[in-house]
């Protein structure tokens, strides 16, 4: 099986999208998902199915390894700011059809590994 797309919508809670500090939030992101060669598709229209104006990232997981890596990175950007979440989605055939949210108060690895299966199916 191939890498899998997971549609990555970062962001602060309390904080409209398009303020300074969300805006902020997705660029450390975006950056760390970059430097790990993880991300696909950066920006782009709103995801079907939520309202408004919505900042999103598509990244490739592969195999356990490359899960092992987006775990260790989704958690150290979730510990920079408790405000911080990440809403995780599984897009066929342009329908979301997985979506879970995870948010940065004491996170664990396993948590976002969970998450990460969930979406993806890698059980």
């Amino acid at each position: 099986m191939g890498p899998l797309a997971i549609v990555v919508s970062p962001g602060l809670t309390g904080v409209a999208n398009d303020h300074e500090a969300a805006l902020s939030a997705v660029e450390d992101l975006r950056v760390d998902l970059l430097e790990q060669g993880l991300i696909s598709h950066d920006e782009g229209p709103d995801v079907p199915g939520t309202k408004g104006w919505e900042q999103y990232l598509t990244i490739l997981v592969g195999g356990g390894g490359a899960l092992g890596s987006v775990v260790a990175l989704f958690h150290a950007w979730l510990n920079r700011d408790r405000r911080r979440f990440l809403i995780l989605r599984k897009r066929v055939d342009g329908r979301i059809v997985a979506e879970v949210e995870i948010t940065g108060d004491t996170v664990s690895d396993e948590t976002i590994r969970a998450a990460l299966e969930q979406v993806v199916d890698l059980e």
